[in-house]
């Protein structure tokens, strides 16, 4: 059993000391780039808080057995936040030791960053941070991601490794350790596991305008969706301009099969919250749902807006940290007029309006003629001539 131990930590140091030895200043410091936001996968007593029993630390298991002169231990002496922190001490080149964290899961394709914050006392030749993807049966896959550690001394500084998960790769582990070619002191505190994941935009479309009385449909859709799951969605409008009808899964966000769909409306909060079933998701731009909305009598501009803090689910979340969480709210403006044909917005519907429909006769509906389109039929025709006339004569 010592020969078999002492094999293992021969063949780990060997793959440690393979690395370059760095400083901390050739590891660039992870930051979100646009469009993407920084996930953490939570690592339990990431920060070596919990009570040691019997030797134990809780969450964190050894390669090997410590020696008497290489070896780790929870300590009050140094800790970047809360009062603990992990400390090890090697003063031999031909021992070493090193720490596991819990298994944590991760997804094959996505790189993901570890990092820790590390204390180097002098003399320390060099402390390895490491990270390591394993498959479903805990049979690890690719290649180590580490660094060996020189520098800075006697001050906490932040050490990272990257490494992107292999195809097969069900979870990683995240190490603190000490190869057995280098003497040193060193902390480790505050262990993460993070990872980029490009946000999901939501949209809200509503028409230009909308006329008191006659209902009005507003869409919501999601663009650069990556296995989108489901929704929770925080709607706000003026419910003394709009009142809801209803609420309807589009068909691209059912993508042809069974969806969930619930809503709730109150006092112009309206909640929705929607899902896909079984194992389905979509990804890409899809429209998601259409609300359709009674036009009160009221005139003017009104606004809508998906409320900052609106949740959306990829198909893989397994925890808070999964989810996508909308940063801003997204609007849509309404202008509510008192008739369709009061084309040119004056507040009266009468030659001039006659004038500009009939002028715009076999033209698209589009840009600032769009709401030219009286009875919605995709172009404008003699149809629309008349209703804007029989207007004109009842005024």
């Amino acid at each position: 059993m010592k020969l078999l131990r002492q094999g293992l930590m021969i063949c780990t140091a060997l793959i440690l000391v393979m690395a370059t030895v760095l400083t901390a200043t050739d590891v660039s410091t992870a930051s979100a780039a646009d469009g993407f936001q920084t996930k953490e996968i939570e690592i339990p007593n990431a920060g070596f808080e919990e009570e040691v029993v019997d030797s134990v630390i809780p969450g964190w298991t050894p390669l090997w057995a410590p020696y008497p002169d290489a070896y780790y231990e929870v300590t009050t002496d140094r800790a970047y936040s809360g009062k603990q922190s992990v400390r090890f001490k090697d003063t031999t080149t031909t021992k070493g030791a090193i720490l596991q964290s819990p298994p944590l899961p991760v997804k094959p394709g996505t790189e993901y960053t570890a990092s820790a914050m590390m204390y180097l006392e002098d003399p320390t030749v060099a402390a390895t941070l490491l990270l390591r993807f394993f498959d479903e049966n805990n049979k690890q896959v690719g290649t180590d991601s580490l660094f060996h550690y020189r520098s800075p001394k006697n001050e906490w500084f932040k050490g990272e490794v990257k490494g992107v998960a292999p195809a097969n790769a069900k979870h990683a582990y995240v190490y603190a350790s000490l190869s057995n070619f280098f003497t040193a002191v060193a902390y480790y505190d505050d262990f993460k596991l993070t990872y980029e994941q490009k946000d999901m935009n939501l949209s809200l479309l509503a028409p230009e305008t909308a006329v008191k009385g006659k209902p009005v449909t507003v869409k919501v859709s999601v663009y650069d969706a990556q296995d989108l799951y489901a929704a929770d969605l925080n709607l706000s409008y003026d419910p003394n301009a709009l009142k809801v009808s209803s609420v309807e899964l589009d068909s691209e966000f059912k993508d042809g099969r069974e969806a969930f769909l619930t809503w709730k409306d109150q006092d112009g909060k309206l909640r929705i919250v929607a899902s896909q079933l079984q194992n389905h998701s979509i990804s890409g731009n899809k429209n998601m749902l259409n609300i359709t909305f009674d036009v009160l009598q009221q005139s003017g501009n009104t606004t809508l807006a998906i409320q900052r803090g609106s949740l959306l689910a990829p198909v893989g979340a397994q925890t808070d940290q999964d989810l996508y969480s909308l940063p801003d709210d997204v609007k849509a403006r309404l202008t509510i007029m008192e008739s369709g044909e009061d084309l040119n917005r004056d507040g009266t519907v009468n030659l001039v309006d006659l004038l500009l429909i009939g002028k715009s006769v076999d033209q698209k509906p589009d840009g600032a003629i769009k709401h030219y389109d009286l009875n919605g039929d995709g172009s404008i025709d003699v149809t629309d001539v008349g209703l804007v006339a029989l207007k004109v004569l009842k005024n």
